[in-house]
């Protein structure tokens, strides 16, 4: 469906400074009281979590709850933007029942737009 993103493009969580991947294809980046923001990753997968992009804009996201979209198995099965776009938004609302009245935000870098737009 376009762009393919490498086998090797998965959000790798570093060590001490975000939780361990789970099982539904999303890893906290950072935790907070505030907002959800739902990061979908550019091209490379690895945007938010190794990139520049989150570094730098971490000041700004004041108390928000940051989780990143993984691009994992599952995802890679997607035949589809459409269908990628679906799984993250399936993944986006299990994980948004752990706190149903929280407001959330689905947010893309790059590639990630095309996806978050969906």
């Amino acid at each position: 469906f376009g762009a393919q993103l490498p086998r090797s493009a998965v959000v790798i969580p570093r060590p001490g400074t975000v939780s361990t991947p789970s099982a539904m294809g999303i890893a906290t980046l950072r935790s907070g009281d505030g907002p959800r923001l739902y990061l979908v990753h550019s091209i490379d997968g690895e945007v938010f979590v190794s990139g520049a992009t989150f570094a730098s804009m971490t000041r700004y996201l004041g108390n928000c709850h940051c989780v990143a979209l993984q691009y994992n198995d599952d995802a890679r099965a997607c035949s589809s933007l459409p269908a990628l776009a679906s799984l993250y938004v399936r993944r986006v609302m299990q994980d948004m029942q752990q706190e149903p009245r929280r407001r959330a935000y689905i947010v893309g870098y790059s590639f990630g737009c095309i996806l978050a737009h969906q």
